[in-house]
């Protein structure tokens, strides 16, 4: 309650400063998937955050990672530098509580629950669509903290290209390109690739045993996307998106026994596939879409005491953790609007995810009740707004073949009582279904475990400007049936834990002159409510400056991120750190720039996950050939 209670009195401050204008031009541009429809970010009670291509741009990202740290309110928690295990993290959940998703399809695994972003090309995204909140009456399993949606397809008419070549630090060389052709009026064909490789660094450096170790990461990716326009109503799309990744990590240590150093270096290697067809309608009134995808990932992990981990044979009866996953997908969505206030919306979708034969983890066999999970969700939505009124109410039902029925709902009521100010509250309850690793992983898995289950609670403050905008939101979850490994039993995953998150957030976003100030100031107090324990990885502070400067041939962004101390899973603390980056680009010519970044400007030492240190201070250039914009 302190927390919504700090809200409230940021939220009266800021109004009383005169900053809380609410203008249409805030509303124009941006659009978001919240309840699987494109929708004003106006209309939506939780908090949105939408970056552009051209935002995206302006950051140079290396990596999706780069991408993410500038979302509000996420921590991104890697194993190293580049290819390394990363994962994101919002509002205190672990990293299954995020849902992320590919052109509105699900990428978490249903292996192990999680998505590594750091196999996520970045060379073909369009845009990043960013909710908050709980989403399980429109998404189901997963959307528990947040909900992020990866757009690659772009809009239909755009003729451009691009070929963009970078060489950076650790010996990091990467090429890309995309192209965006209109073949007629009526039908548009998007090509992008990359291939990037890098020496890299000792992402787990142990003293006296693997000195000098370097490892490394490889990836490729290709994507193809087709669309055709039958009327100014119907479209048809077709993608298809391919990526492979290999990279070198290290599971040197010592002897338990006799602490003889022990050195072993392994590789990863994940090739994805994932298909994908949509019709959609989109009248006055009524819209509809009707979606299939088809997802097949092949995950590898070679154990081999060498120091050429890459001489790997692409050969799945060597390696010594093999997991192959095909999942289908198929989503049936509607939205009808009544008058101009009140719409109601309906949808079903089905989920089939399948480990095949062969599939092992350490060497073991995953020995699974059934190959195929199956999971049928309905749900039913209604929201209301009329310019200054504005309610919605979602209901969902999930039939799960291992878990039987689960029922989620959403309900929320926002007021917007004068132009220049926007107040909302929403309550939503969601729940997380175990993944094929808490459920049947060799020795250390359980059949009987049943989805963890939370509420979450939500209260908005926002204004906006043509200059200004800014939020101030408190929120807290509470989560039951938590899914733990616990010691007493074994090390088995048991439903045995409780944790409640309390925060308050805050942003602001001021543009003067040539400068875009953005700012993020995040505070979060998690622990088990009986036991009083905090809840590990979750960091109580994350404050975010961001100042983007763009000015005709030139653009530039300093950013800085702090965190403050957490503690990891086995109660080690990890210290408290501040990491700056910059970016800068210079077109030269309409058709070509030259694009140069320093990251970790300071050259902090830190980690975000314990044991595995964030790369030094690194530095990138390159160019981009462009035409057609």
């Amino acid at each position: 309650m302190r927390k919504f209670n700090l809200a409230i009195g940021v939220a009266a401050l800021l109004q009383a400063l005169g900053l809380t204008a609410y203008a249409d031009e805030a509303d124009v541009t941006y659009e978001v998937t919240a309840s699987r429809f494109s929708e004003p970010t106006s209309s939506n009670l939780a908090p949105v955050t939408v970056l552009t291509r051209h935002d995206i741009e302006i950051i140079n990202p290396k990596s999706f990672t780069d991408i993410a740290r500038r979302l509000p309110g996420v921590e991104v928690i890697r194993n190293g530098g580049r290819g390394q295990s990363s994962s994101v993290a919002t509002r205190g959940g672990s990293a299954v509580d995020t849902l992320v998703l590919l052109d509105g399809v699900k990428l978490n695994s249903s292996y192990s629950g999680s998505v590594d972003i750091s196999t996520i090309p970045v060379s073909n995204i369009e845009r990043v669509e960013y909710i908050r909140g709980a989403r399980a009456t429109v998404y189901g399993s997963q959307a528990t903290a947040a909900v992020i949606n990866i757009i690659t397809r772009p809009e239909m008419g755009e003729k451009s290209g691009k070929l963009a070549a970078k060489y950076g630090s650790f010996a990091n060389r990467s090429v890309s390109g995309a192209l965006r052709l209109p073949i007629t009026e009526n039908d548009e064909l998007k090509i992008a690739g990359s291939y990037e490789m890098e020496h890299g660094y000792n992402v787990k450096p142990l003293e006296g045993v693997n000195d000098g170790d370097r490892h490394g990461f490889r990836g490729h990716s290709l994507m193809l996307d087709y669309q055709h326009l039958f009327t100014p109503e119907f479209l048809l799309s077709l993608s298809g998106h391919w990526t492979r990744t290999k990279a070198q990590y290290d599971e040197s240590s010592y002897d338990y026994f006799t602490y003889l150093p022990y050195e072993q270096m392994s590789t990863n290697w994940v090739e994805s596939y994932l298909y994908t067809a949509g019709l959609k309608y989109s009248g006055k009134k009524y819209r509809s879409t009707l979606d299939f995808s088809f997802q097949k990932t092949d995950a590898y992990d070679y154990v081999l005491q060498t120091e050429n981990a890459w001489a790997v044979p692409e050969s799945r009866n060597r390696a010594n953790t093999y997991v192959p996953v095909k999942t289908w997908n198929m989503l049936f969505a509607n939205e009808y609007t009544f008058g101009e206030s009140f719409t109601l919306g309906a949808g079903y979708d089905f989920r089939n995810d399948r480990l095949d034969d062969g599939a092992r983890a350490g060497g073991s066999e995953i020995k699974t009740d059934s190959g195929d999970m199956y999971n049928t969700g309905a749900y039913l939505l209604a929201s209301y707004d009329d310019g200054t009124w504005q309610a919605e109410l979602s209901g969902r039902l999930d039939h799960y073949e291992q878990f039987g029925n689960h029922g989620t709902w959403q309900a929320g009521f926002g007021w917007r009582y004068s132009p220049l100010f926007r107040t909302s509250l929403r309550y939503g309850t969601s729940f997380r279904a175990p993944s094929i690793m808490n459920l049947y992983y060799p020795y250390m898995g359980n059949p009987e475990l049943d989805p963890e289950k939370s509420g979450s609670w939500e209260l908005l403050f926002e204004g906006a400007h043509k200059a200004l905008d800014w939020k101030v939101t408190g929120y807290r979850t509470d989560y039951k049936d938590r899914i733990v490994y616990d010691s007493a039993r074994n090390w088995l995953p048991y439903n045995i834990d409780k944790a409640r998150v309390e925060g308050v957030e805050a942003e602001l976003n001021l543009t003067t002159w040539y400068f875009t100030h953005q700012a993020f100031a995040g505070f979060k107090y998690a622990r088990n409510p009986d036991s009083g324990k905090e809840v590990p990885n979750v960091a109580k502070q994350n404050l975010r400056y961001n100042l983007v400067f763009d000015m005709d041939a030139y653009d530039a962004s300093l950013s800085v991120d702090y965190y403050g101390d957490r503690y990891s899973s086995y109660q080690k603390k990890l210290p408290d750190y501040a990491v700056w980056n910059l970016s800068a680009g210079w077109q030269v010519t309409q058709n070509l720039k030259v694009t140069g970044a320093v990251r970790n400007l300071f050259d902090r030492n830190y980690e975000s996950a314990p044991g595995y240190p964030e790369p030094e201070r690194n530095y990138e250039i390159g160019f981009e050939l462009s035409f057609g914009e």
